[in-house]
Order: structure tokens, then sequence, then C-alpha cells
């Protein structure tokens, strides 16, 4: 068992996907590594990407546990019932996002994966919103603090492309509630954010609402800081 304190991040894209998501905690990890933390990283299994070419030039720390959802939504197949079910699908799950059903497997991985380890820190990022169920449970069920961490917002702020009915954003809201409250800290990647979070959420303690963007890279002690490219 190491010595190291632990840092059981869920993030659902991860190196090499090319996806900012992955980038962010690609590079997150690698820095969480240099200062000494033990890193195991839950993520999806790697698959066919729409998303484009692999990017291996990302960085890799920490022990990645990679996880498949059951199914993807939506369902596979050209056949009427196929479509049928995943319309349903798609409204039943707009609060959560489709990749909801990804949540369970997380937990059972990462739970599986807690059990070698020492107490530590869950750290979930999203979208999708997915992550931040999963690694609300496996806080919950492991008794260690939860850090939510905001690349985009979920219910605080109504983008047009996520646009959901006044049902589903109820919905929406209730359950990241929920997992707001339940958590230690919140970090989101513009002040911005954190202002329309702030609005949203106005009982979650402001002190613990943290700003990390993306795109800084950190260098060694003595040299002048730089941004990096695009995380």
């Amino acid at each position: 068992m190491s010595s190291r304190p632990t840092l059981l991040i869920v993030s659902y894209h991860f190196a090499p996907s090319p996806l900012v998501g992955a980038k962010r905690f690609s590079f997150l990890t690698r820095e969480f590594a240099r200062m000494g933390f033990d890193v195991h990283l839950i993520t999806n299994g790697i698959g066919d990407s729409p998303h484009g070419r692999e990017d291996t030039s990302l960085p890799v720390n920490g022990t990645v546990h990679r996880v498949n959802a059951p199914f993807d939504v939506p369902l596979k197949g050209g056949g009427w019932l196929h479509r049928f079910a995943s319309a349903v699908l798609r409204r039943v799950l707009a609060p959560v996002g489709l990749e909801y059903f990804w949540a369970r497997a997380a937990t059972r991985k990462a739970l599986e994966v807690a059990g070698k380890l020492p107490p530590g820190v869950v750290i979930a990022t999203s979208p999708p919103h997915a992550a931040l169920i999963a690694g609300a449970r496996i806080a919950r069920r492991l008794n260690w603090p939860l850090i939510l961490d905001y690349r985009d917002p979920w219910s605080a702020y109504d983008w047009p492309e996520w646009h959901r009915g006044w049902i589903s954003q109820w919905f929406a809201r209730r359950i990241e509630g929920s997992l707001v409250q339940r958590s230690a800290a919140r970090v989101l990647n513009t002040p911005s954010m954190r202002d329309w979070f702030e609005e949203g959420f106005p009982k979650a303690p402001a002190e613990r609402n943290f700003v990390i963007p993306n795109g800084f890279d950190a260098l060694p002690s003595g040299q002048p800081p730089a941004l990096a490219g695009p995380e």
C-alpha cells in the first residue's frame, strides 16, 4: 500500500483523447504526481472516437483505470425499436446526460481500486455530468472529501445547445444541488463561470469555490511563467 496521499480522479475523458476535458486532467495529473500524490484516474474505455485523432503527445501520469458503460446511448442498431428506445432515453436522461449509465461502472471500478489505497480525496470533473454523479457516489461510500471540477456549467447556465425543458431543468438543478451540497470544494475554469455558479448555488460556501483556468502549464521554480497551448 502506497504511503503517498491518494487522489482518486473521475474524468470521463482522458489522454489520448483530443478533447479539452482530456487535456485538462492530463496536465493536472502530471502536476499532482510531481507534488507527490498517488494519482489514480477512473476514465472511459478507449474505443472509436468521433472527436478526431488521438493526441499521443499528452502526458499520462498516475495509474489509469478504464471502464466502459454497460451500453451506449443512443443505442446501436438501425431498427425502429432501437431508434424509439434511443429517443425515449434521450428525454429521460436529459437532466443528467447520455453517459449516465457509465457512472455505475465507474463507481464499481473506483471502489475496487480504493480498497487497496490509503484514504484520500475524490476529484470529479464534468462534463459529462455522469462523472460528478460517480464521484459523489464514490466519495460517499469511502467517506472521502469530494471536489467538483467544472469545465462547463450544468444547470447553473442554460446553454442554447443544451437547452432543456423546464421539467428536465428542474430535475437537473436538484440533482446537481445534492452533489454540490455533498462537496467539500468546487473548481471552475473561469471567473465568470464561478459567478454563474454562485448565483445558481448561493448556499455553497463561496470561499470553497476556486478558479483553475485551462491553458496554464507550470514550469520549474525560477523560470518565468508561460501560457501553453490550449488544454
